[in-house]
């Protein structure tokens, strides 16, 4: 087959026809089966007179048998239409459960016209010449009686023979009667011709399409994707499907390949109010499917059971690598076809919500550009917390389950957003889970073209997410039961959305990136860190309490900084900060006067959509970084930070007083999957020039294993001593010697990080 990017769904449809292994011949379609009707070589019924073919999941839940069978062509309206040597109860039998015996009656007898006038067609076949035997004794009445009658009741049906293998359908005499019978009605197709829109050919057009089933929300006995039947949609006389010409077996293809991607589950999602169907172009795209399938509707994280205790740090590790990759066929050709079809219901109608046609390539750029926009730093995680290691001694049932729903948290919150994602945070929650009912069917697909096609996320989202997230107080832990996940995703849509506005208006120099910037220009930034240094305080002093002042104040503060957040300071130091025990209190007043610095004289007295995004952001980042420091960080730094050892604040003041800019415990999102920080980070523009500085300070048996297992994981993510494509590992190693201020500096000279010029500050005023 050719491997040129289709045009439109129905020609791609028809080649993924031509490339089934097991593609049903024209004439003949694939069904759900769910019972035999067992005949005696007199055509009388044989007992017990029905065998159920259907088999039970995992759950003991009965799933059809999917058989070829002679293709009926699906029914549209009310006529009657019988399909042959196959059908429902209320045509094969007479009787079904919509409570209408006159309506049956006539359909049985439709069914059985139909077999006895195909009796001469098919000629001296046993199986066949039985069943119209049946047919002319069968009376619709007994039907009632036969057993379990009423699970039987309108679901579809085959016939055999007691004792012989096959069904009717299945003999040679009967599948060739039916083809010919196809043929003839084919060649003597009374209808229109012209040419297909598919082929470009002049041939028998169909006048109507097959039914399509599988469609969430559509009617359940089918639903078309091309049909008309009222005036308004006739066109220079053409009526019905005329109207968008396709021939009759390029009909017959489209809807089968159609009928096996929406019966596939693993090529199948729904996204908001559309099920969406995609396919490879060509047989070696099928491992890209999978990928795609995660990246549309996302896969549930599995938690470990209750007495799990054999969890490895290297089982956890490749878990996390497989959900943090995320990217679509990265063993597939780039050139590969792919294609996208999002179908939404309207009754026996159904519309294309969205086509997207492209390459594997395309797709995979455009997906890693939408989720590198997506990146945020996670919070409630420190580095300490989240080693696993057989070979450590052995811990507590309690320690270690709680240390594995932490990874699970962990690996939840590592995942790469999905669509489904995105779009749930943009409506209320219903039993603590978003209500996906209440999606925006519009925004759904403009989210979709967005990702797929690496444009700006839509303004619509960037509103209803705002929205969520100002009266949630970022996400309500009360209604949302996966409220820690929801708020990172949140912020993390805002931040993409609030990136891509500023790029295109030219305002670069406020974008936002994963995590704290104390150097951003945006005065409605830092209001959001004070926000959260006065909310830490409350939360430290008090606990958790019901009327929080994020619940209670933030919307106001958010449309008024001036006017309230002052006055909310203010109460904090009196109320909360001051009630804190050690050193906690100068580290709420210094990071206060800090924030309050970079505000500026006075905060804005309103903020426009861009400044309230800001403001959830400054908030959401200084969040992430109080919940690390609050507990652990105890030394001040030369620049009013607070750090974890004296070597880090020695470190640190060597850096500051050589004027680098740094960030200290950056996220920096490793090969391994987990969320590590490094301690400090230098960004340089590019990330093969950034550096990664990690001081060593501690020597034990289980500190130097977490960190040959860090260091691992630098050298997969391309950050190494001599320099990798994302920037250059830089180890000051104090283990074994104690390290001063002096050789620190000597240190940060021997590894390029500062000059001798820039260190002579350092080393005549080490308290800088």
């Amino acid at each position: 087959m050719t491997s040129a990017l289709a045009t439109g769904p129905l020609p791609a449809l028809i080649d993924y026809y031509e490339r089934m292994p097991d593609a049903p011949p024209f004439g003949f379609s694939m069904e759900k089966i769910s019972f035999a009707v067992v005949l005696e070589r007199s055509g009388a019924l044989a007992k017990p007179g029905l065998v159920d073919l259907r088999r039970k999941n995992e759950r003991g839940k009965p799933l059809h048998e999917l058989m070829l069978v002679p293709d009926g062509g699906g029914r549209s309206g009310t006529g009657i239409t019988p399909f042959f040597c196959w059908d429902n109860t209320g045509y094969a039998l007479g009787r079904d459960n919509k409570g209408d015996a006159a309506r049956a009656k006539k359909m049985f007898a439709a069914f059985r016209d139909l077999h006895l006038e195909m009796r001469k067609e098919v000629g001296d076949d046993p199986g066949f010449a039985t069943l119209c035997k049946f047919l002319e004794k069968w009376d619709p009445a007994d039907a009632e009686t036969l057993p379990d009658w009423e699970e039987t009741a309108g679901k579809n049906v085959v016939f055999t023979l007691r004792g012989q293998e096959g069904y009717v359908h299945q003999s040679r005499a009967v599948k060739a009667a039916w083809l010919r019978r196809v043929e003839r009605e084919l060649a003597e197709h009374g209808g229109q011709r012209g040419v297909s829109l598919t082929s470009g050919e002049e041939e028998p057009l169909a006048r109507t399409h097959p039914m399509l089933s599988g469609v969430t929300g559509a009617n359940t006995m089918g639903a078309a994707i091309v049909s008309f039947n009222f005036d308004s949609a006739t066109s220079y006389g053409r009526e019905q499907s005329y109207n968008s010409p396709v021939g009759i077996r390029d009909a017959f293809r489209y809807t089968t390949a159609l009928n096996r991607l929406l019966a596939d589950p693993t090529r199948r999602v729904q996204v908001g109010d559309a099920t969406v169907v995609f396919w490879a172009g060509r047989p070696e795209g099928a491992p890209a499917e999978g990928d795609f399938r995660a990246i549309f509707g996302g896969q549930a994280v599995s938690q470990p059971e209750p007495g799990e205790s054999a969890l490895t740090t290297a089982r956890v590790q490749a878990s996390l690598k497989s959900t943090r990759r995320g990217l679509p066929g990265e063993d597939v050709p780039g050139d590969t076809p792919f294609y996208i079809l999002g179908l939404s219901p309207n009754a026996s109608r159904l519309n294309v919500r969205y086509w997207l046609a492209g390459t594997v390539a395309q797709f995979r750029d455009a997906l890693l550009q939408h989720q590198s926009k997506l990146g945020m730093a996670s919070v409630v995680v420190r580095k300490d917390e989240i080693w696993l290691d057989e070979s450590l001694p052995t811990e507590s049932d309690g320690k270690k389950q709680a240390r594995i729903r932490l990874l699970s948290r962990l690996e939840q919150d590592a995942r790469p957003l999905t669509i489904q994602d995105i779009l749930d945070e943009t409506v209320l929650a219903k039993r603590g889970m978003p209500d996906r009912e209440r999606v925006n069917p519009r925004l759904a697909g403009e989210v979709m073209r967005s990702a797929l096609q690496g444009r700006p996320l839509p303004d619509s989202l960037w509103l209803a997410v705002l929205e969520r997230a100002l009266v949630e107080g970022l996400s309500d832990p009360d209604k949302r039961t996966a409220w820690f996940e929801a708020r990172r995703r949140r912020m993390a849509i805002l931040k993409s959305c609030l990136n891509d506005h500023l790029r295109l208006s030219s305002q670069k120099g406020l974008t936002v990136d994963a995590y704290l910037d104390k150097m951003h220009p945006a005065p409605s930034y830092h209001c959001g860190r004070l926000m959260a240094a006065i909310a830490c305080a409350q939360e430290l002093a008090l606990g958790q309490v019901g009327s929080s002042v994020i619940r209670r104040h933030l919307s106001s503060v958010v449309a008024n900084p001036a006017l309230s957040l002052g006055r909310l300071q203010a109460l904090a130091l009196v109320a909360h900060v001051s009630k804190l025990e050690g050193n906690l209190p100068d580290l709420f007043t210094d990071l206060m006067k800090e924030i309050n610095c970079a505000i500026g004289s006075y905060p804005p007295e309103v903020l426009r959509r861009t400044e309230q995004t800001l403001f959830m952001l400054g908030m959401f980042h200084q969040m992430a970084v109080l919940d690390r420091i609050r507990s652990t960080h105890r030394l001040r730094t030369a620049m009013g930070e607070w750090v974890r050892s004296k070597g880090e604040r020695d470190l640190a003041n060597a850096l500051a007083a050589a004027g680098v800019t740094y960030v200290y415990e950056a996220q920096a999102a490793l090969t391994g999957g987990q969320d590590r920080y490094p301690d400090f980070f230098l960004p340089r523009g590019e990330d093969c020039n950034c550096v990664y500085i990690e001081y060593l300070g501690m020597d034990t048996p289980e500190y130097n294993a977490r960190w040959e297992t860090k260091q691992r994981e630098y050298a997969k993510a391309a950050i190494t001593p001599a320099g990798g494509a994302r920037g250059r590992l830089v180890v000051i190693d104090a283990r074994k010697a104690p390290m001063d201020q002096a050789t620190i500096i000597s240190a940060l000279i021997k590894h390029g990080v500062i000059s001798e010029r820039s260190s002579t500050d350092s080393k005549e005023n080490p308290n800088v």
